[in-house]
C-alpha cells in the first residue's frame, strides 16, 4: 500500500531546501519512507485592482472575504477569522435555494472595527485555506431601502417607487 500525504515547508534558499533533501530524502518515517522534492509553485502577484480594494478605508466591522473554497463551511471561517476577535456573524451566500452550495465568498462581521482592522491586517495575501489563497477586503456599507429601490427599478426599467409616509390623522379631525 502506498500512502500519499502533501506537506509543504519553506527554507531561506534554495540551495538549504536541497540539503534537507539529500540528507532526508529515502529515510524512514514512522516505517515509511520519505519523499521529498522541490515545489514547482510560482508565486502569483495580486492584481492592482485587488490592492487598491484591499487598501479602501475601513468603514464597518464587516469583511468580504472572496475565493472560498466551496467545501468550506460557517464553522472552519469561524475558526480561522475566530483567532482575530469576536467573529458577531458569518454569512456564505447560497448560489441556489435547495443546492447547499455557497457563491465561493463570505461576509465576516466583527463585533467592533478594532477587530475586524487586526484580521484584516492579519490575513494579508498569503492566508490560504483548503488550498486556496483567501482575498480578504472590506465589505462596502449596505445600501439603504431607497439605493436598492432604485438599483431594482434601472434593472427593470421603471420608475423608482417613492416610499410613501402615512398620513397620520389629528385627534380633531377624527372627534
Amino acid at each position: 500500500a502506498v500512502v500519499s500525504t502533501q506537506s509543504t515547508g519553506e527554507y531561506k534558499s534554495k540551495d538549504s531546501a536541497r540539503d534537507a533533501i539529500k540528507k532526508l530524502n529515502g529515510k524512514l518515517l514512522m516505517d515509511y519512507a520519505v519523499e521529498l522534492k522541490l515545489s514547482e509553485k510560482q508565486i502569483t502577484k495580486v492584481p492592482e485592482t485587488i490592492k487598491k480594494e484591499r487598501n479602501m478605508e475601513e468603514k464597518s466591522a464587516k469583511l468580504l472575504v472572496r475565493n472560498v473554497p466551496f467545501e468550506t463551511t460557517q464553522s472552519d471561517l469561524r475558526n480561522l477569522f475566530g483567532a482575530f476577535g469576536d467573529v458577531k456573524h458569518i454569512r456564505l451566500p447560497k448560489k441556489l435555494a435547495g443546492t447547499g452550495k455557497h457563491r465561493g465568498f463570505a461576509f465576516v462581521e466583527y463585533s467592533s472595527q478594532a477587530e475586524a482592522r487586526v484580521a484584516f491586517e492579519s490575513t494579508g495575501d498569503s492566508t490560504h485555506l483548503y488550498g486556496r489563497r483567501l482575498v480578504v477586503e472590506w465589505a462596502k456599507e449596505d445600501a439603504t431601502v431607497e439605493q436598492m429601490m432604485s438599483k431594482t427599478a434601472e434593472v427593470f426599467g421603471e420608475q423608482p417607487a417613492v416610499a410613501k409616509k402615512k398620513k397620520s390623522k389629528k385627534i380633531e379631525d377624527i372627534l
